[in-house]
């Protein structure tokens, strides 16, 4: 069944299918096959076929890789692992065609991940390297990190363990440097399980609780429940059997609310486990046929053969012998059906082989008789053979000339009525993003408020796309002068609705209602933006909100009163004079960083009001709000993130300047860092001179 937080983003990706844009529908049929695809089989290929149909019939091959790694992933997960295959050569055959790297990266470690859990890990190993090699050449580190890790997964499963924590290692490495915290924990516990083989317990301990933390931290329940299990499965090795209790305890009550049945026989199998070693059978037996009860459920003949035996031992230990002996024979006969099915296989295998050579050389043997009669025919054939094969040449190549010239015609024409489609198409969508921007532009605050209330600033705002998630804004009434610059989740269209409804909001709790207090706008505004997307706080909901920092300057007391949503704030004060009660920079004589609440405008697992911080301002100081787009971007020698000391430090070099040229000694050190990489986010930062 579908759990209850999916059902709102299935229904909204189907409602795009009712669009006139045949991209569109593609692109939402495509999403709905990975939404179903570890819910509803059925439907997952329901939903790639249909997109496949309307690919081929509409010419849209850009989508044809996405189709074919999505079949190729749905084959794979019902076991059908020659369809798999053929897909995922579909996929590398049109990325060397279109000579695209990245799909080339991706299609080897696809092809590579399909070996490797078929069992065929030289094979693996081969195209794993392949990706990895691409991957480093383009200096794609996503590519990089997973392929790492993929490796790093053949050595633990051949048992080479030091070149398995050599490849977890480095892939650990990269996705330190870009923050992916998820993946970090998955990493920390493919780590601590090699430690575990390489006996080193201390440090097994060490990294499953490094990834404990990160699963809690980010409310990944179905993580936190594994990692516990592993926990409590590794006490109970050691005879630890309260903490082992207590662990699997954990991990079970979070199985049962996912409503993960399979895990569920994991857990409490391992909790019969540890009642039975505390000598506790009766509990043991209540456990063990709990998940006997859920394993027939599955109809999982594995399991069921393993809880019988237990279920035979713990009976045995309470003296029921005549139901001890009932569920061995159980045991017996799941066993005996799990080996009769493999041998059945091998044996199918072994006649395949044998029937296939026996036919190779029943073919040679007849080709050897027949090669005599052959050759005498074969000197009266040349000569008959050679008259009309001259012949059929020529009416062949007559033949395929007037069919290329009618075929060519209609191919042109064909043409002709795509490309027409493709220009609408295109108009189409320029307009409504065109249209997009004009609106958004509107939206945001007209420079004849700053000119009138700021004696000198600069906005530094470079958009990743032509509408932007990022946005900055500001009004002025009375005495105050109210600033912010926020970042919103995502970046184009999406991150342009965000924007759109952030500004509305300010407007309404600022311009109309007349609040200042930076601290009360932000609780304000993020009541605001839970309530408009319906926000629960749902394990699995989206996310989305933004990340602002926000200034009240008051003209009259000559103070400035901010706020943050993990965006901090800059100043670097007049002939450096120090800030009472704030930590100046080290290195940066007068340069403060005034830390933000570390929580953003929507809903989150911590909801606090947000702190004022209040600094008396003095003549000439200088005041910068930004978002994470400039020291995020990606650039220099070595491909790295800009970074935040850096970017204090440009700020802080020109701080003398007059605050437009300090906007373009910005621009001019993003572009060249950037150089020929590709802009990753919006980018806006904004600096006042009082």
């Amino acid at each position: 069944m579908v759990e209850a937080q999916n059902y709102h983003r299935i229904d909204s990706l189907k409602h795009f299918l009712k669009s006139s844009f045949d991209t569109v529908v593609v692109h939402n049929l495509l999403l709905l096959e990975i939404e179903y695809r570890n819910i509803n089989t059925d439907s997952s290929f329901y939903y790639v076929n249909k997109a496949l149909d309307i690919i081929n019939k509409k010419h849209l091959d850009y989508y044809l890789d996405d189709a074919y790694n999505s079949l190729a992933s749905d084959y794979k997960l019902v076991g059908d692992i020659k369809k798999a295959e053929k897909y995922y050569l579909k996929s590398l055959y049109l990325a060397q065609k279109n000579n695209d790297l990245l799909s080339l990266s991706q299609s080897y470690n696809n092809l590579g991940t399909l070996y490797s859990d078929i069992g065929q890990y030289k094979k693996a190993l081969s195209y794993h390297m392949k990706s990895l090699e691409i991957a480093e050449k383009i200096k794609n580190l996503n590519s990089e990190g997973t392929t790492l890790n993929n490796i790093g997964i053949i050595y633990y499963k051949i048992g080479d363990y030091d070149n398995a924590l050599k490849y977890y290692n480095k892939s650990l490495k990269i996705r330190m440097h870009q923050e992916d915290i998820s993946r970090i924990g998955l990493l920390y516990n493919n780590i601590g399980i090699i430690y575990y083989f390489k006996k080193d317990i201390d440090k097994v301990f060490i990294y499953f609780n490094k990834a404990l933390r990160i699963w809690k931290e980010t409310k990944d329940k179905r993580q936190t429940a594994l990692t516990l299990s592993n926990l409590g499965e590794l006490h109970l090795e050691l005879n630890h059997l309260n903490k082992a209790l207590q662990y699997i305890l954990q991990a079970d009550a979070i199985n049962e609310d996912l409503k993960d049945k399979s895990s569920q026989i994991y857990t409490k199998s391992l909790l019969g486990d540890i009642y039975k070693k505390r000598s506790r059978y009766f509990e043991a037996k209540t456990f063990y046929t709990k998940a006997l009860k859920i394993a027939d459920e599955l109809d999982s003949k594995q399991d069921k053969s393993d809880l019988y035996k237990k279920l035979s031992e713990v009976l045995e230990l309470m003296g029921n012998i005549p139901d001890a002996y009932r569920d061995y024979k159980l045991y017996s006969q799941f066993k005996d059906s799990l080996l009769n099915n493999q041998k059945q296989k091998d044996i199918s295998e072994l006649q395949t082989k044998y029937e296939t050579k026996k036919k190779e050389q029943e073919i040679e043997l007849l080709n050897n008789k027949n090669k005599l009669s052959a050759a005498i025919q074969r000197n009266q054939r040349i000569v008959i053979f050679s008259l009309i094969g001259g012949l059929l040449l020529v009416l062949f190549m007559v033949f395929i000339i007037i069919k290329r010239n009618i075929e060519r015609r209609k191919a042109n024409e064909l043409l002709a009525r795509k490309n027409e489609e493709i220009a609408h198409q295109k108009e189409e969508l320029t307009s409504s993003i065109a249209y997009a921007q004009r609106i958004q532009t509107a939206m945001l605050p007209q420079n004849q408020i700053a000119d009138t209330s700021l004696s000198d600033y600069f906005i530094f705002f470079k958009p990743k796309d032509v509408v932007s998630g990022d946005f900055f804004w500001w009004t002025h009434f009375d005495k105050y002068t109210v600033i912010s610059v926020s970042d919103c989740t995502g970046h184009g269209v999406p991150g342009a609705f965000m924007s759109i409804l952030g500004v509305s909001f300010l407007r309404e709790i600022v311009s109309k209602e007349g609040i200042t207090h930076p601290g009360t706008i932000l609780d304000r505004l993020r009541t605001e933006i839970i309530t408009a997307l319906h926000q629960k706080g749902i394990s699995g909901e989206q996310k989305d909100g933004m990340d602002m920092s926000l200034i009240t300057i008051n003209h009259e007391s000559k103070e400035l009163q901010y706020a943050g949503a993990n965006n901090p704030l800059y100043i670097i004060t007049s002939n450096a004079r120090n800030l009472t009660g704030f930590q100046n920079l080290s290195g940066l004589d007068g340069f403060y960083e005034i830390k933000p609440d570390k929580m953003p405008i929507a809903i989150y697992y911590k909801m606090k009001p947000f702190n004022t911080v209040e600094i008396p301002l003095h003549s000439g100081d200088q005041i910068y709000l930004f978002s994470d787009g400039y020291a995020d971007q990606f650039g220099g020698p070595k491909g790295k993130k800009f970074k935040y000391q850096p970017f204090k430090a440009l700020l802080f070099k020109n701080a003398d300047q007059p605050m437009q040229h300090q906007k373009e000694e910005l621009k001019k050190a993003f572009e060249t860092w950037k150089n020929d990489f590709d802009q990753i986010d919006d980018v806006t930062v904004v600096g006042i001179r009082v």
